[in-house]
């Protein structure tokens, strides 16, 4: 059984080696948002939005 992978596929140009820095980069980013987030919070508690 041979299955071909769509062109829409990023996986399916570069052979899914980009898997693993994808994932990093995802992390990162998901990292960077949730800590962005938490200071947002924390500075929205002390402070009075009028």
């Amino acid at each position: 059984m041979n299955q071909q992978q769509s062109m829409d596929d990023p996986t399916a140009i570069n052979g899914g080696q980009d898997d693993n820095d994808d994932d990093d980069f995802t992390k990162l980013k998901n990292t960077i948002e949730q800590r962005i987030n938490d200071i947002r919070t924390t500075i929205e508690s002390r402070c009075l939005i009028i």
